[in-house]
């Protein structure tokens, strides 16, 4: 965040970093840890600056992009290859392929949510100042803990990295 905050203010204007947890060329976020993990990258999605959320499709209910046509022969091709190749736990975008899904609506509610608190706090989360908060008692650096604010407005972001176990530490706000 802070190399892309820092380039914004060198180059020429329009120019950032990609900022994306997962896109079509990654692994599913429901291979890394499941549901708490999609939620806690869609909650940074929303609220980090200079961020557009990226969100690909079957995301919102958890697919693992687990294909059973993985490797099978298909007879219709339009290419030279009649094996059906798709990547373990990537989205397929080169077969004709099944509507992406899981059984996780959970994600699409807090990705909701999360939404609907992006568009209430729209000038604070998008033009509205980055400030780390400092830290005491985080020695594994578990605790995401920073807040955005404009024109007297202040929005709080403390978020666990460690979805496995909660964590606690002091943060000076």
């Amino acid at each position: 965040v802070l190399d892309n905050l820092n380039m914004s203010y060198r180059v020429e204007r329009g120019k950032s970093l990609i900022g994306s947890f997962a896109t079509h060329d990654d692994i599913s976020p429901m291979n890394h840890d499941g549901v708490v993990y999609c939620n806690l990258t869609l909650g940074l999605q929303v609220t980090l600056p200079m961020l557009n959320p990226y969100i690909v499709d079957g995301y919102q209910s958890g697919d693992y992009y687990d294909y059973s046509y993985r490797e099978k022969y298909n007879p219709v091709t339009m290419t030279d290859n009649h094996e059906m190749t798709a990547h373990p736990g990537k989205l397929d975008l080169f077969n004709l392929s099944r509507k992406p899904g899981g059984n996780n609506p959970e994600i699409g509610k807090f990705m909701t949510a999360c939404f609907a608190l992006r568009d209430k706090y729209d000038d604070v989360i998008t033009r509205g100042s980055y400030i780390i908060l400092d830290k005491k008692d985080d020695p594994q650096d578990k605790i995401i803990a920073f807040a955005r604010a404009k024109m007297g407005k202040t929005l709080l972001v403390i978020a666990n990295k460690n979805v496995d176990r909660p964590i606690a530490c002091k943060i000076e706000v």
